[in-house]
């Protein structure tokens, strides 16, 4: 009697967790595919900004210390927001409100 019972609520639960953890990995694919994105985008508008103070300098025949400010901040703020940004890719995108569920129980409060 009881045995049967409790077999069939254990299964109920391990099909639960067992869902619980597919969500979470779709989440974190979602994420993951969220973030290449956003990089893939930042990248080429970096790229596009480079181009732009090119060809600026060029057909205008800028001075050289007219353009160098701009040269500065184009390679001083990738590096400037760079390390945050990779620690919150790294850690989740943090899109929905929780981090996962299941194997994939990360906080962004914690490095883990």
């Amino acid at each position: 009697g009881g045995g049967a019972g409790a077999g069939e609520e254990d299964q109920g639960q391990n099909a639960q967790w067992r869902q619980d953890a597919r969500l979470a990995r779709q989440n974190a694919l979602m994420d993951v595919v969220k973030c290449v994105v956003c990089w893939t985008l930042g990248a080429f508008f970096l790229a596009g900004i480079a181009w732009a103070i090119a060809h600026w300098t060029v057909s205008l025949a800028v001075p050289p210390h007219v353009v160098a400010p701009w040269w500065v901040l184009l390679g001083f703020m990738p590096v400037w927001f760079a390390e945050p940004l990779l620690q919150r890719s790294a850690a989740g995108l943090y899109l929905r409100g929780t981090c996962g569920q299941g194997p994939l129980s990360l906080c962004p409060t914690s490095p883990t």
